[in-house]
């Protein structure tokens, strides 16, 4: 999954605020999409790669 730029600033915005990592954060919204039953159609990976 690629985000452009100024999603990365957002959501480094937004997992700051709530005490949280990025990737801390993407995980909550995943699984909050899960649990709503969002559909994810893409592949994601995960990586251990800093921005």
């Amino acid at each position: 999954m690629q985000l452009p730029p100024q999603t990365i600033k957002r959501l480094d915005e937004l997992a700051e605020a709530s005490g949280m990592s990025r990737h801390r954060y993407m995980i909550l919204i995943l699984e909050r999409a899960v649990k709503a039953n969002v559909t994810v159609r893409e592949q994601v990976a995960f990586s251990n790669e800093h921005a």
